[in-house]
């Protein structure tokens, strides 16, 4: 998966194992939709970010609310 779950402080959670259902797992291309889910853990909290890893460039980090 190109997801990490990055703490207030910068930095990677480990990855843990679980079951997801319905996990956010396709490969998309430019244009295309999907929807799913993705799970981690992260200290109680935190204030923490999730970042998004393409191929293509720069992560691109979402702020969970």
């Amino acid at each position: 998966m190109n997801f990490d779950f990055v703490s207030s402080g910068g930095e990677v959670y480990d990855s843990v194992s679980v079951v997801t259902p319905n996990e956010f797992e396709k490969e998309l291309y430019n244009g295309g939709t999907v929807e799913g889910y993705i799970s981690g853990q992260v200290k109680t909290g935190d204030d923490f970010k999730v970042s998004y890893n393409s191929s293509e460039g720069s992560p691109v980090f979402f702020t969970i609310e």
